[in-house]
């Protein structure tokens, strides 16, 4: 009898760890032989890594389930975690394999888009290699990161919400965590005087309702989302309200008045919500002009805060 040390790499430890049924090393993984989950399964996928750390997927295969290789343009298998960077799913997005790995302290996601490895006759093997370049996607862009979310169906920035769905359900502690849909619950109510009420989403994309709408409808500029604050004609501009008036013509003209500082523009979206560059306008006022232009009254607010409307 006597004490016998064993190291972690050693198979004799793993033979203990099966033995015991104990994760002894704490890498999530009982023994050498199975594979640990990296994340939630998206559809059909799961991310996996191995014992030594290697990165794999998990599909169904003839109803059994069955780990593939993830690897890099040159055929050499991805480690689940390099730096801080870590394996945290793959899925499809558009028919097109991806796997995402987020920084764990900035929650950077890096993008990785992947294609079928190939056997010498041509035929799928199962593994996954990359195609193109890594794609970074940081938090503070912020569409494009809830976008990933929403699409892997992953809280990857730790927020409690899945993407911008943010409203409808609660967990077992009675916190929010959103019902899996995005729609008008999930929005964040702004200026609601006049005829328009305006709100955002979590991403600061603008939506507009009437009082006489059952939904509310997008602002997008080019039929592209308009987000508070980062159209290239209004960088940095806040949106104050919307509201809805009439042409000379009688047409309806929806609009929109932001600000900046002392400074404020109108855009006219016209009958939609979309701001076409090529035909809608954005028209330029002084504080002083407010008044003698009756933009307040448009939108029933006291704009220049000088305690009138």
């Amino acid at each position: 009898q006597g004490i016998e040390t064993i190291k972690g790499k050693k198979d004799t430890f793993f033979e203990q760890e099966i033995a015991f049924d104990y994760d002894f090393n704490e890498d999530g993984i009982v023994g050498n032989l199975a594979k640990a989950a990296a994340s939630v399964a998206v559809g059909d996928f799961t991310a996996q890594y191995d014992y030594l750390g290697k990165a794999f997927y998990e599909t169904d295969v003839d109803g059994v389930a069955t780990s593939f290789e993830l690897q890099n343009k040159k055929g050499k298998q991805l480690k689940a975690k390099f730096g801080k960077n870590e394996l945290s799913g793959v899925g499809e997005i558009d028919g097109v394999f991806t796997a995402i790995y987020k920084d764990s302290k900035k929650n950077t996601l890096s993008i990785y888009e992947m294609t079928d490895v190939l056997d010498s006759e041509g035929a799928a093997t199962g593994n996954k290699k990359q195609v193109g370049k890594t794609v970074k996607v940081k938090t503070k862009n912020l569409g494009d990161y809830l976008e990933y979310e929403t699409d892997f169906g992953i809280d990857f920035n730790g927020d409690g919400f899945v993407g911008k769905d943010i409203a409808g359900a609660t967990d077992g502690d009675g916190n929010v965590i959103g019902d899996g849909i995005f729609d008008d619950d999930d929005l964040i109510l702004g200026e609601n005087k006049g005829q328009i009420k305006q709100y955002t989403d979590l991403a600061g994309a603008l939506y507009a309702k009437g009082s006489n709408d059952s939904d509310a409808s997008a602002l997008t500029v080019d039929n592209g989302a308009f987000v508070d604050g980062a159209y290239k004609k209004l960088k940095g501009w806040s949106v104050l309200g919307l509201d809805t008036t009439f042409t000379e013509d009688g047409s309806v003209n929806n609009v929109g008045i932001f600000n900046k500082g002392k400074k404020y523009q109108m855009i006219s979206f016209g009958s939609d919500w979309n701001f076409d560059t090529s035909n809608d306008t954005i028209t330029s006022y002084k504080a002083k002009d407010l008044v003698s232009n009756n933009i307040e009254d448009l939108f029933v607010q006291d704009l220049n805060n000088d305690s009138f409307i």
